[in-house]
């Protein structure tokens, strides 16, 4: 079980990699089809939904398939420590989120909160997908 210990390191990584750049060294990461998209505060459902499927993976085998778990928890600590090396060395962001949100309603204050709580830095590349290609 001595994987378990990894996951402290990598909640403390993100402290030290958001704070490691300078907010003008970051390299924007857009594209055209970025300006296409609207702001729908529904979609935090499915991204609260993607967390609950990478912990619940995580969980489910480490008590049902602990080889699996080895290879899932291996795989996380590679693919992320190579994302870390890659925010260090090129770190990007994205502007993508709305000055004031078009409407007002529970949704939006969640993803206010998480606005606040999450930087739009170091997104290439995108842990969401490393994490999605674990689970799969």
């Amino acid at each position: 079980m001595w994987y378990l210990l990894f996951w402290p390191i990598f909640g403390l990584r993100y402290l030290l990699v958001e704070n490691i750049n300078p907010i003008n060294g970051y390299h924007l990461i857009h594209c055209p089809l970025d300006d296409m998209i609207p702001f729908q505060e529904w979609f935090f459902i499915p991204y609260a939904v993607w967390y609950v499927g990478i912990v619940g993976m995580h969980l489910y085998t480490m008590v049902y398939d602990v080889p699996a778990f080895k290879k899932y928890t291996k795989f996380l600590i590679i693919s992320m420590s190579t994302s870390t090396a890659i925010f260090i060395l090129y770190p990007s962001c994205q502007q993508l989120r709305p000055e004031v949100f078009p409407r007002e309603n529970l949704l939006t204050d969640i993803v206010g909160l998480l606005y606040r709580l999450d930087t739009n830095t170091n997104v290439f590349p995108s842990e969401h997908v490393i994490g999605a290609i674990a689970v799969f």
